[in-house]
């Protein structure tokens, strides 16, 4: 049976590490990973930061980084397309290495979290004692199956967890009873990666329901007019 990991590591002792430790507060984000069986594709990462010259200098400077190049903006982020120095040794290309599909890569705080499906658990087994091999110290928040509910729901355990307890604690409530802050400071979290979190949770949530919905009968605005 197909298995799933959500797993985190610290970013500097990592592919990237070198960037990361240079410019203090970074984010990023896996657009598109590419591995190290096609090195005709390229990685994109979405980063942010509000040193752009920085990320710029650091990247030249990244033992790990063959080349660099921004291709996109949007949002107040840059997408940056990369080549690797050594596309086998990437943490990344390792963790897929026994035929694992990265299915998401976020860098907050100074730590990676990653997503990954495996087809079978021996795989997932096998990825796990390579990493911890090599001195990775890795941090696993959950396993489990893919069965029906896992392939049908759009969030991660992290998102689905943090959009509960906003829920119970009167963030979603009109008038609020709860602020951003207190939420990070009672999930332990900071602010920046709890907004990134509710605001990737949001955006996934929507998706599906458009997706499943669409579009074709009075508008919200319609329906919620109270009649005259």
């Amino acid at each position: 049976m197909a298995a799933i990991i959500q797993l985190r590591f610290p970013a500097t002792e990592a592919t990237l590490g070198g960037t990361i430790a240079a410019v203090p507060g970074v984010r990023m984000e896996v657009e598109k990973f590419a591995s190290a069986a096609d090195e005709s594709k390229r990685p994109l990462i979405w980063i942010q930061t509000d040193d752009y010259g920085a990320v710029d200098g650091a990247l030249s400077a990244d033992p790990t980084v063959a080349s660099h190049a921004v291709v996109g903006e949007a949002e107040g982020r840059r997408l940056y397309e990369l080549a690797w120095t050594d596309p086998a040794d990437v943490t990344f290309c390792a963790l897929e290495r026994f035929g694992g599909h990265l299915r998401y890569a976020s860098l907050t705080d100074g730590q990676w979290a990653v997503e990954l499906l495996f087809p079978t658990r021996e795989r997932l087994s096998r990825m796990y004692e390579a990493i911890t091999e090599r001195g990775l110290p890795i941090t696993v928040d959950s396993i489990h199956e893919l069965d029906e509910a896992t392939a049908d729901r759009p969030l991660t355990e992290n998102q689905r967890r943090t959009l509960e307890t906003a829920l119970a604690t009167g963030y979603y409530d009109i008038p609020r009873e709860t602020t951003l802050s207190d939420l990070a400071e009672e999930m332990d979290v900071s602010h920046q990666a709890l907004s990134e979190r509710l605001r990737r949770a949001h955006k996934q949530l929507v998706t599906t329901a458009l997706n499943g919905h669409p579009m074709n009968g009075p508008t919200d605005l319609e329906t919620d007019r109270p009649h005259r």
